[in-house]
């Protein structure tokens, strides 16, 4: 089988390497991982993982080439193996080789029980990431044809699964709704009119993964912004739309990068007063609001790197200077050598992850802002991320007003939530309490006790910013 001189795999689907090379080997481009392959164990531990990701996928025999390229589409990674007399992952570094990537779909990924489960959902919305295009000859994925034909024909009209109203609504006014998408989703006054009139008897899906390229029956006329793009079932115009973006309205009241770089700078002291800083340490109180603690530990500081973590699951506060690791569990020390899992690696990721060291960013003239960030729960706050040589803050919630970091995300629902700032005798404006929320629920809560600055000026100790209650 050539490979050579193909045109490369269409993007209306998906990646082979998405869906048989992990994300490490493939970090770098395909130089980064040729390279890689002359290791043994880099080899062995990608033959694993290769592995590991066909299982989930139902193996070889349910990835299906829906590609440009005439000797693959239409047969899957097992058909193209045996041809080549390869095994499955020689067969997709042959491929990417010859043309870098090409395009597949997974037969049969998805448990219908549990697709049954989630349309009845009220929060489920339904959508398709299937091209709108055909391509004759071409390989697609039969949602490309039939994704919304299919679950009308099938949850509304043959199971009674759901009604149709309530399908309607995941289709049109959810979406909006959730995407900020202004006058659409809805037949009211004002929005546009986006309207698809159907015969409910009559919608059919048509298309299958053997003959994908079947348009859906059943649709009389669809009216796109008003005006007819499908007629009594002709197609009447093909350029009605328009691009929608989503929070448009939010992103344009956004400030710029530079406006929140300068906003940052100057609600933590500015320039000249950051640059005086030469050491900071801040010790904070905690408390937990679902276990027995309240310590205080020292929390930051800039000369010996020191660093605290807290961590829910096991009551206990990590605590590291310099690579060493003490532990304090209820305010208590525990034996430093039951911490040695914790990795100096682990170290880097809390000094680059934790928001208190953003102060190492603003320091930094080559600091770049990043944003505005989309987050759906958390849409009061512009959310921004700074850039910093290899280094690189969580997700910040700035008060585009003040420049004050009022929350900052981290994955799996956790955020820190910071409040009751005051300015400080160096310049510096410092929060007095945080929260940390995880799920919707306070896990943690502190604050501030003590801020030591040593600047150029002099050793400046601010003690207990306010009184023991």
């Amino acid at each position: 089988m050539c490979l050579k001189k193909c045109p490369a795999g269409v993007d209306h689907n998906s990646s082979l390497l998405a869906y048989t090379i992990p994300d490490w080997a493939l970090a770098g481009g395909m130089t980064s991982l040729l390279e890689r392959l002359q290791s043994k164990n880099l080899l062995n531990r990608l033959h694993s993982e290769h592995r590991q990701m066909l299982d989930i996928r139902g193996g070889p025999e349910k990835l299906l080439f829906t590609d440009n390229n005439k000797d693959l589409n239409g047969k899957t990674l097992a058909q193209v193996s045996k041809e080549l007399n390869l095994t499955s992952l020689d067969t997709v570094l042959h491929i990417a080789k010859e043309q870098r990537d090409a395009s597949v779909m997974n037969l049969e990924l998805y448990d219908m029980d549990n697709i049954r489960l989630l349309a009845t959902q009220e929060w489920m919305m339904t959508s398709s990431d299937g091209g709108s295009h055909a391509v004759p000859g071409q390989r697609a994925h039969p949602r490309t044809f039939g994704a919304f034909a299919k679950k009308i024909r099938q949850f509304v009209v043959d199971e009674s699964l759901i009604s149709l109203s309530f399908l309607i609504r995941g289709m049109t006014a959810l979406p909006a709704s959730f995407l900020g998408i202004q006058d659409r989703g809805r037949l009211a006054p004002g929005y546009y009119a986006d309207i698809a009139i159907f015969d409910l008897d009559q919608v059919n899906d048509r298309a299958t993964y053997e003959d994908p390229q079947q348009f859906a029956e059943g649709f009389i006329h669809v009216l796109v912004n008003g005006e007819l793009a499908l007629y009594h079932g002709e197609i009447k115009s093909t350029d009605l739309g328009q691009v929608l973006l989503r929070h448009q309205p939010l992103v344009n009241e956004m400030p710029t990068a530079l406006q929140v770089k300068e906003s940052l700078l100057g609600a933590f002291g500015g320039k000249d007063s950051l640059h005086k800083i030469e050491s900071l340490t801040s010790t904070i109180e905690l408390s937990s609001e679902s276990k027995p603690l309240r310590t205080k530990i020292q929390y930051l500081n800039f000369l010996n790197e020191s660093i605290a973590e807290y961590s829910d699951r096991e009551n206990v506060i990590h605590f590291g200077v310099e690579g060493q690791y003490e532990l304090f569990q209820g305010g208590n020390s525990i034996d430093p050598e039951s911490a040695a899992y914790i990795s100096l690696n682990k170290k880097d990721n809390l000094l680059q992850g934790l928001w208190l060291n953003f102060l190492y960013f603003l320091r930094d003239p080559s600091m770049e802002v990043q944003g505005p960030f989309d987050v759906p729960e958390h849409r009061n706050e512009s959310w921004w991320k700074l850039v910093s040589g290899g280094r690189i803050t969580p997700l910040l919630g700035i008060d585009p007003d003040t420049g004050y970091i009022r929350k900052v995300l981290y994955k799996n629902g956790v955020y820190v939530e910071e409040f009751d700032y005051r300015r400080v005798e160096s310049g510096v404006v410092w929060p007095h309490q945080f929260k940390v929320i995880n799920n919707g629920k306070v896990s943690l809560s502190g604050r501030y006790s003590t801020l030591k600055i040593n600047s150029g000026s002099g050793l400046v100790v601010l003690p207990s910013w306010f009184p023991e209650n």
